[in-house]
């Protein structure tokens, strides 16, 4: 499907016009990579539009929307664009979630399990609070099960149906909170060298002996 087919899906689904769409895209794509003067390219627009186009995603509402990660364009899916793309698979045959709790009933972990027609067993995948949780993340302090159960769901519909061009909304989030400038500055702590010792030491070295054990 050529990038202008896929603005023509989405324009359809969605009720507005190609133009709308690629403009909406575009300003996603360059926001995404957060440097001046940037710009949108065909092969970026293709990406992002196809992925909305194939899985009938609305980049209106953000269900879907671009991200970049050491220099890879990819596309973002929130909760309601994960429940979507699983709903519009073919083979999708059902799924169920799973809270599990601790004996103090403090929820530990959430279990998906997808269903897959053609497939003899479901595909699962647990997410644990104490590896996901994210402490600074008002999102994660204030809807703490919320968020785990979406962030299974969606690891889950990408194991079930092989999705490896998108990642979901928490995880890009890690990515770009990991992204800190690398400190140069020297340490405080670091030793100083005393240059005008050294030429004192090595002025009064009357051989090459004593030169070599003045130099170590």
């Amino acid at each position: 499907m050529t990038t202008k087919n896929s603005l023509a899906v989405i324009a359809q689904n969605v009720g507005t016009t190609p133009e709308e769409i690629k403009d909406v895209l575009s300003g996603m794509i360059i926001s995404a990579k957060a440097q001046h003067g940037a710009k949108a390219t065909d092969a970026e627009l293709a990406v992002v539009s196809g992925v909305c186009a194939k899985f009938g995603l609305n980049p209106l509402v953000r269900e879907a929307h671009a991200f970049v990660s050491g220099g890879k364009l990819q596309v973002m899916i929130g909760l309601d664009g994960w429940i979507k793309v699983m709903v519009r698979q073919d083979s999708y045959d059902g799924h169920e979630q799973t809270e599990n709790f601790d004996e103090k009933g403090e929820l530990i972990s959430v279990t998906t399990k997808i269903y897959v027609k053609g497939r003899k067993y479901p595909t699962p995948h647990t997410e644990w609070m104490k590896e996901a949780f994210v402490p600074t993340s008002p999102a994660w302090k204030k809807y703490p099960f919320r968020m785990l159960a979406s962030k299974s769901l969606g690891q889950c519909v990408r194991k079930a149906f092989g999705l490896s061009e998108v990642v979901d909304d928490d995880e890009a989030a890690r990515i770009t909170n990991s992204r800190q400038e690398k400190d140069i500055t020297p340490s405080s702590s670091s030793p100083t060298i005393d240059w005008q010792a050294i030429n004192d030491m090595m002025a009064e070295c009357a051989d090459l002996d004593t030169l070599k054990g003045v130099a170590g």
